[in-house]
């Protein structure tokens, strides 16, 4: 007597639950969050917690994000997370491709290219700064939206008091004074930027 036996064998990403994933990540505050957005991927996001680790479809780490407001391509949205390449990793996580959970990731504001640059949290002013630069208003002068975008899209290393990016020679330091963070200092790079706002 022969007995069949069938093995199903499916390749999928690892499951991540929201909460057990975060496992030592802070998020920065309450945003509009990836999983959320009524546009169909792909789109842009931002990451809203650190540190943050990208992991690939076999459950490998890719790379481990300790910067806020990394960019990130969402390219797929499933039930416990998130598909992204990151656009906005620099060195050997350039371009990288690997899984997320859900609840880390921002959208863009809306409506921030006109709102103030203060808010109680520095992904907010980071935000709505490059919202205006890709606008073409408030530039620092003879540097282009682009290269300011680029500053921004690779993230900033979080502090309690201040979030600061470099990147070529430029920098960007967003300060908190009480509960309120804004843009405390501006230096535009001095060496080509790789970076768009689209």
């Amino acid at each position: 007597m022969f007995t069949l036996v069938l093995f199903f064998v499916a390749c999928s990403a690892p499951e991540l639950a929201p909460q057990t994933d975060l496992a030592g990540a802070q998020p920065v505050a309450n945003g509009p969050l990836a999983e959320n957005h009524s546009g169909a991927p792909p789109f842009s996001a931002w990451t809203a917690a650190t540190p943050l680790t990208l992991v690939a479809p076999g459950g490998a780490n890719l790379a481990i994000i300790e910067q806020l407001g990394v960019r990130v391509e969402v390219e797929q949205v499933r039930e416990g997370r998130i598909l992204v390449r990151c656009t906005g990793c620099v060195g050997e996580a350039a371009g990288a491709e690997g899984w997320m959970p859900r609840g880390v990731l921002w959208t863009a504001l809306k409506g921030s290219a006109d709102a103030p640059i203060s808010a109680t949290d520095p992904l907010s002013v980071a935000l709505r700064s490059r919202a205006q630069w890709a606008a073409g208003k408030n530039l620092p002068a003879n540097v282009s939206a682009d290269t300011m975008c680029a500053l921004v899209d690779q993230g900033f290393k979080a502090e309690a008091s201040q979030a600061i990016s470099a990147l070529g020679g430029g920098k960007i330091r967003l300060a908190r004074v009480g509960a309120d963070w804004s843009v405390a200092e501006i230096i535009p790079p001095n060496a080509p930027v790789l970076g768009s706002c689209g």
